[in-house]
């Protein structure tokens, strides 16, 4: 397997990331409009309780995948040169760590309370569930390797692919009467898909062995793993300590309210994971646009959040009540904090993407104990004080805000300065939005609104970031040939 890839110049490298992002966004978007569809089926036919015990077993199930191979593969993502007892090692640490997590999951899942009182079935959801994270552990290596390719739309395919099989086996499932267990099948197909491409994408990879494990090899690729365990562990302080609060009920309104902050972290996350790799790469063969590349990460991650967020978040009640259901209206406020979230949580991708590229993972690590630390702190009182909305506001909003402050320095981020260009994109658009809340009363109008929203957004953004759309621009068109 190739162990190292012919120098490339800043420019060709923010050239191929811009096109690779053009192309990634593409296919999120398909993404998107099939997730959508399925929410809204599940919205219709789901009652919240049901859905919170999915919920909670994919919370305990995506606190050990985590873990992962324990951050060899993000390591190998910036390493200057791979070889295969990297990747051997990684896929023998990722196994066994989804072995070890599978069983574990599936003890603590037959004594939880919120199992007992589930719906018929509950207690074989998470056992079923965890067994996804050992047909994915050969994912994080083969996605590395496409990585340092930088064949970022080969990735964004196999998500594609991934959530058209979730669709095509929930939907018909969900029909079907099968309830939460249409949810629990369709998850696993899709997993099976995803990995089964990106194994085929990477050419194979060299089976695991435990040869060269040892500590000190772990000990190197750790901190690349741990800011995403701490922040599996946030998730997991804030779902279990709702249960105790608020029962099945309040986890399912909790984990249904990102339903609207998703696709727009689904466009910024795919943007984060090809700007980290493509900096790492800036890095190693050139680095003399090095700083004015980050720049222009942090700025359009946070532009395109303030954008999507402003527009839609005092449509909110309207979209909950007239798309998914009055049932679901209790959580129309957490979606609003899921909404306002992408904010700050755009601006802590950007900084990890930059930190991450410089191979400083120390930086994620203070930045996401600060989060956890937060979340033990707020999420009991703002809970009883605002149920659902104040979870919603520490997981969505406090923890992101925190996380941003502590990894600013280090990624040289001037907070004030996005801050005011946010602002100038954000707050107009928040304003219309209310405004366009208060004539809503059919679909009709909600649609009508929606769209305004959006022509608003996009021309807002235009003018707001002429210079940003100008310089992504230059980087995607085709560039003249020599012979002109």
């Amino acid at each position: 397997m190739e162990t190292s890839q012919a120098p490339l110049t800043d420019a060709e490298i923010a050239r191929s990331a811009s096109r690779g992002a053009v192309s990634s966004i593409s296919r999120t978007g398909a993404v998107l409009v099939l997730q959508t569809a399925s929410s809204l089926v599940v919205a219709r036919i789901l009652e919240p309780r049901s859905y919170g015990v999915f919920g909670l077993a994919l919370t305990l199930v995506g606190s050990v995948r985590y873990l992962g191979d324990l951050g060899v593969t993000y390591r190998l993502a910036v390493l200057r040169r791979v070889d295969d007892e990297d990747l051997r090692r990684g896929l023998t640490i990722g196994l066994t760590t989804a072995m070890v997590g599978a069983l574990l999951i599936s003890s603590i899942w037959q004594v939880l309370p919120l199992v007992q009182s589930g719906p018929p079935g509950s207690r074989y959801v998470a056992p079923v569930i965890a067994l996804t994270l050992v047909i994915n552990s050969p994912a994080g290596p083969a996605t590395a390797v496409l990585y340092r390719r930088l064949a970022f739309r080969t990735v964004a395919t196999g998500s594609l692919l991934s959530s058209l099989g979730l669709f095509v086996v929930q939907i018909p499932l969900l029909f079907a009467g099968l309830g939460i267990w249409a949810l629990v099948v369709a998850y696993v197909a899709s997993t099976v898909i995803n990995v089964s491409y990106l194994l085929i994408a990477a050419h194979g990879l060299p089976m695991p062995a435990l040869r060269g494990v040892s500590m000190s090899f772990i000990r190197l690729s750790l901190p690349y793993q741990a800011p995403l365990i701490a922040q599996a562990v946030v998730g997991l302080i804030v779902s279990v300590l709702v249960a105790s609060l608020l029962g099945a009920k309040g986890v399912g309104l909790l984990s249904w309210s990102p339903i609207l902050a998703t696709p727009i972290l689904s466009v910024v996350l795919t943007l984060e994971a090809i700007a980290a790799p493509s900096l790492a790469r800036m890095l190693r063969d050139d680095g003399n646009q090095y700083h004015q590349a980050t720049q222009v990460v942090l700025l359009t991650l946070a532009a395109l959040a303030a954008t999507a967020a402003g527009a839609y978040i005092g449509l909110v009640p309207s979209i909950v009540r007239l798309i998914f259901g009055v049932r679901w209206l209790p959580a129309a406020g957490a979606v609003q904090m899921a909404l306002a979230g992408v904010v700050p949580m755009s601006l802590v991708l950007g900084c990890a993407s930059i930190v991450s590229s410089q191979d400083r993972p120390g930086a994620r690590i203070k930045s996401s104990l600060a989060a956890g630390a937060a979340a033990g702190a707020f999420t009991v009182p703002l809970t009883l004080a605002a149920g659902v909305t104040g979870a919603a506001t520490v997981a969505y909003v406090i923890c992101p805000i925190v996380e941003v402050l502590v990894l600013a320095p280090h990624a040289h981020a001037r907070l004030g300065h996005l801050a005011l260009r946010i602002a100038r994109v954000a707050l107009p658009l928040a304003a219309l939005s209310l405004a366009l809340e208060r004539g809503v009363a059919s679909p009709a109008y909600l649609a009508a609104a929606v769209l305004i929203a959006a022509v608003a957004g996009t021309g807002v953004l235009a003018i707001a970031e002429r210079e940003l759309v100008r310089s992504l621009w230059r980087q995607i068109r085709p560039r003249p040939s020599a012979s002109r």
